[in-house]
């Protein structure tokens, strides 16, 4: 079964094949290790190309790119992953603010 992932932060990468790589050394990309490795960056720091609302066909208003992180800034649901995944690991910087009521969703299906 291939799923999407729900998720919200900074500095998103999956690897399907789930064999763990390095944090990146600058946030929102890839080391060159994890690019041979086969790592992909879900979210580039810059646009929210590749993310949807979940169960809608474009991204929400709400969230937009802020200063290299995937940012909700006005109401905007849920989202996920435009392409779908099947194994994989997942790393990633969240960042919430204090009393934030949030989290991540993975192996999702609609």
């Amino acid at each position: 079964m291939r799923m999407s992932a729900v998720l919200l932060g900074l500095t998103l990468q999956l690897f399907p094949g789930g064999v763990a790589g390095q944090q990146p050394n600058t946030p929102n990309t890839l080391t060159p290790e994890e690019a041979k490795a086969g790592w992909k960056l879900l979210f580039d720091g810059n646009a929210t190309r590749g993310w949807r609302g979940y169960q809608k066909k474009t991204i929400p208003a709400g969230w937009q790119a802020v200063d290299g992180a995937l940012t909700r800034v006005a109401a905007g649901g849920d989202i996920v992953t435009e392409k779908q995944y099947r194994d994989f690991e997942l790393a990633l910087e969240w960042k919430i603010a204090p009393g934030g009521n949030s989290g991540i969703f993975y192996r999702v299906t609609e």
